[in-house]
């Protein structure tokens, strides 16, 4: 079944607050379905490897969008968009 609502996250170097931020999309309560799309720019730091395990723990609502080198935060922001699923699209980035 598809999604109603992608929650597109951005992130570079968010080792701090990405977990909080999938969290918080975690907990939200409703009567449809979510998925979040995490676009991770090549982070120097923890970030994808935090991503990865919540991928590994919510396969079906949690997906990574991700390349082999930094494209940059308007291209990241983008194809993060371009990936998404839902018929509607709320933003979040992996530091908020």
């Amino acid at each position: 079944m598809m999604p109603l609502v992608s929650v597109c996250m951005t992130t570079y170097n968010h080792e701090r607050y990405i977990a909080h931020a999938i969290e918080s999309v975690l907990r939200q309560q409703t009567d449809f379905r979510i998925e979040i799309v995490i676009g991770e720019d090549c982070s120097t730091d923890r970030t994808l490897n935090i991503a990865l395990d919540y991928h590994r723990q919510y396969p079906e609502a949690i997906h990574i969008v991700r390349s082999e080198h930094n494209v940059g935060w308007r291209t990241n922001y983008r194809r993060t968009i371009a990936a998404a699923r839902g018929r509607y699209i709320a933003l979040l980035d992996g530091d908020d």
